[in-house]
Parts: C-alpha cells; sequence; structure tokens
C-alpha cells in the first residue's frame, strides 16, 4: 500500500508584507511547519483525478486524468529521483 510522508517548512522573506501580516496574528516565523503523514489504499479500487485547469480570474474546467496516465507519471517521476 503507497504510502507517504510530507514535511512542508515555511521561511517567509522579511518583507513589510510578511512583517504586516506576522503582527497581526501572532505568528511564530521560526516553527511554521506541518506535517503530513498517511497511506493511500487504492488495491483493487477504480480511481480517476480530476484536474482544475486555468488561470486564475478565467472560467476554469475540470479535466478528467486516467489512473494509468498518474501511474506512468509517477513511475518516471520516481525513476528520475533515484
Amino acid at each position: 500500500m503507497p504510502s507517504f510522508d510530507i514535511i512542508k517548512k515555511v521561511a517567509p522573506k522579511a518583507t513589510f508584507r510578511t512583517q504586516s501580516v506576522i503582527g497581526a496574528f501572532d505568528i511564530d516565523v521560526n516553527h511554521i511547519n506541518e506535517h503530513f503523514m498517511g497511506t493511500i489504499d487504492l488495491d483493487g479500487k477504480q480511481w480517476n483525478v480530476g484536474l482544475i485547469v486555468g488561470g486564475s480570474g478565467t472560467a476554469r474546467q475540470l479535466s478528467p486524468v486516467k489512473s494509468s496516465a498518474i501511474a506512468s507519471s509517477t513511475a518516471l517521476i520516481q525513476a528520475a529521483a533515484r
């Protein structure tokens, strides 16, 4: 069963805008982390992925993508990561 373990860390630049948000919401900029863990139970299940395509402020449409296209893309990404 595929699993994932993702750590998202943010190091904001010291700009006027970021300092304004930090001050308004009392944010600790030294600890802006999110940790996502889980498993993906796909065994024997039919599934598809939909992508929302389009620029900001435009009429977007949902483009279905076949699971075989995702699987081959995932294989290419994994091969490139080795």
